[in-house]
């Protein structure tokens, strides 16, 4: 294990460090997470979710992880069966189809494909539900539910369009593993987004002017960085939410402060409320 603080290397710290601040994403701005919190019927039910999911994660990333070992110590004792020309992504595939008989092969295709469904399902119904709530219904308020609902229709199948669309792309380029892939895009967007839930959640100053130029500014950042001097995937998402949060705040203090309610809305707020009840 390589424990240097490099960060263009995947060094244990790298890892480590960068993965707390990956894991942030999905669970503060991340719309087909947060609207399963809402679903609950009270806080304490949702907090038990949270904590019944990060329990379950340990020896479900164990077995991930496991099968991809067991693929490597198989074709290093076979490499004979394995095409070098293959994707990282397309071994495990490859696997199934060349090596399991054909019931048990069958099974494992179905379920992956049942599971890949209902994490697009979810996702594309959160992109619909986003820019009905946020944007569409902004913009036609009185339209009423029925063509809320027709345009949300309307919407995912876009959504679904154009995401068929990228993994056709994709999957005609030379990637070698969409998840180191994925991993990048969430952490040069990813902490940007938790950046702004922190600012809003921990600091009461802080202001909408404030938290878009330091989100603006975070993004400028990272890209920038990972233009001029690309580092291991899990880096940038810290420095994407230390960016955000640090000039959000500055800029916050610059800005007049206005009267707001913040009951509810801040981490403070919260605990008085609590405190109160």
């Amino acid at each position: 294990m390589n424990w240097s603080w490099d960060l263009t290397v995947a060094s244990g710290w790298v890892i480590l460090i960068g993965s707390l601040f990956h894991n942030l994403l999905p669970y503060t701005a991340s719309q087909d997470v947060v609207q399963r919190y809402v679903t609950t019927p009270d806080q304490q039910t949702a907090a038990r979710g949270i904590w019944l999911n990060a329990l379950v994660s340990v020896p479900a990333q164990a077995a991930f992880f496991a099968i991809g070992t067991a693929l490597f110590v198989f074709y290093r004792q076979q490499p004979a069966q394995v095409d070098v020309m293959l994707q990282n992504d397309a071994i495990f595939p490859f696997f199934i189809m060349s090596q399991l008989p054909v019931g048990v092969a069958g099974l494992i295709v179905a379920g992956i494909f049942a599971v890949a469904q209902s994490t697009l399902a979810s996702s594309m119904n959160s992109v619909a539900t986003i820019y009905v709530t946020d944007f569409h219904h902004r913009l036609r308020p009185g339209a009423g539910d029925r063509a809320y609902l027709r345009v949300a229709r309307w919407v995912t199948v876009l959504v679904g369009m154009a995401g068929t669309g990228a993994a056709l792309v994709m999957a005609a380029t030379d990637i070698r593993t969409i998840y180191t892939l994925v991993l990048e895009f969430m952490g040069l967007l990813g902490g940007t987004l938790s950046g702004l839930f922190v600012l809003g959640i921990f600091s009461r100053r802080a202001c909408g002017k404030g938290a878009l130029i330091g989100a603006l500014l975070s993004g400028v950042i990272v890209f920038t960085v990972r233009l001029t001097h690309p580092l291991n995937v899990y880096a940038y998402a810290p420095i994407g939410l230390i960016s955000c949060v640090a000039i959000g705040w500055l800029v916050s203090l610059g800005l007049p402060a206005s009267a707001r309610n913040l009951q509810g809305l801040t981490l403070r707020a919260v605990d008085s409320k609590a405190a109160t009840d």
